[in-house]
């Protein structure tokens, strides 16, 4: 009596299960994760005539007033996320006090870096001014709700 094994298999190049593994990893990573031990701000800007937004929200850790001087001062923020095409954002990090700002990018370029003269700009003072406060606790979110109150960026 013969028995027979009529299976038929696929074989998979290795070099393509690396890649699938590799791909899923970095696929993972870039998945938005919200841990208990961080705190997360959310909010929404809008202005007038714009109906796609497109820019950043960031965190500033112990800022000062005296950082936003000019726009020449501001430090990189340690914390960044792109603004949704509503003008939406969500931000997590760990607990502590940051400032928050916002740019809403009207001009050619790329969406990160500082804001450009003829850019809206939100909750960011220049030339002194109250800086805007979020104070994160750990698994919590912070609302602070639709702000309207951007300005332009004058130009050089």
């Amino acid at each position: 009596m013969k028995i027979s094994n009529n299976r038929s298999t696929a074989r998979v190049p290795l070099w393509l299960g690396f890649l699938f593994l590799i791909l899923f990893a970095a696929g993972l990573k870039a998945l938005p994760v919200r841990s208990e031990s961080e705190g997360t701000v959310t909010g929404k800007v809008q202005y007038p005539g714009i109906e796609h937004y497109r820019g950043t929200a960031a965190l500033w850790p112990n800022c000062q007033p005296s950082l936003f001087q000019s726009m020449k001062t501001i430090p990189p923020p340690e914390y960044m996320t792109a603004l949704l095409p509503d003008g939406s954002f969500s931000l997590t990090a760990p607990p502590g006090r940051y400032c928050l700002g916002v740019v809403v990018r009207q001009t050619k370029g790329g969406d990160m870096g500082k804001p450009r003269p003829g850019d809206l700009v939100y909750f960011i003072p220049l030339m002194g001014g109250d800086v805007f406060t979020v104070d994160l606790r750990a698994g919590k979110i912070e609302n602070i709700g639709l702000n309207q109150d951007g300005w332009i960026l004058p130009g050089q």
